[in-house]
């Protein structure tokens, strides 16, 4: 089993899931930087000559590529790193977009179902 950074959990509906707090970035940086070390051992070269971006490892100097599926073994046995690199705000991808309106029709509507299920649960 992988050791993971100590999350805050919460319940909803009977299921576990992480808090939105700066966990969840260190979290996915750890393990970029375990498929990215997997990665340089495998194509032997240096982890700093590679690149992790849509599924796929990119070494540029020679072209190579591997997937994260197909490191994820050799990456799960490596630990895991404490302090990882986490993005720039240029790097990523998804900060200033817009956002998809059935996204926050969503939020809306378990925001609702959430008062509704409170209101029938009052004693």
């Amino acid at each position: 089993m992988i050791p993971l950074p100590r999350v805050n959990r919460i319940a909803s509906n009977g299921v576990f899931c992480a808090r939105p707090t700066l966990s969840l970035p260190i979290m996915g940086a750890s393990a970029r930087e375990a498929l990215v070390a997997a990665a340089a051992t495998q194509l032997g070269v240096p982890a700093i000559e590679l690149t992790a971006a849509d599924r796929f490892i990119t070494h540029k100097a020679s072209g190579r590529t591997v997937s994260f599926g197909a490191v994820a073994a050799d990456a799960a046995k490596l630990p895991l790193p404490v302090k990882p690199r986490l993005k720039e705000v240029e790097e990523l991808r998804y900060l200033g977009c817009p956002v998809v309106a059935d996204s926050v029709a969503k939020v809306f509507w378990a925001i609702e179902r959430a008062t509704l299920i409170r209101r029938r649960h009052r004693p």
